[in-house]
């Protein structure tokens, strides 16, 4: 993918990379940080729900990544 609208679309796919990955490795180490990761109110119940949503969203969070990056080398070769 060349131009602006490339480098763009790849800033925006290292972004949640970046993020997906750090979101895993705080689930993952299982300490409760109120300030990073999925802050929703039923995280906070259980440090086992605390672990599965943050490591689920980091998950999903990559995927998207991937798709988003797939989806945009599918449109570069479809109009180019």
């Amino acid at each position: 993918m060349t131009g602006q609208l490339g480098s763009i679309l790849y800033i925006y796919v290292a972004l949640f990379m970046v993020a997906g990955i750090i979101t895993i490795i705080i689930g993952v180490k299982g300490k409760i940080i109120p300030f990073v990761g999925l802050r929703i109110g039923y995280a906070y119940v259980s440090k086992r729900l605390w672990r599965k949503y943050n490591v689920l969203t980091g998950v999903i969070s990559i995927i998207y990544a991937l798709v988003l990056l797939a989806i945009g080398q599918w449109v570069n070769e479809t109009y180019s």
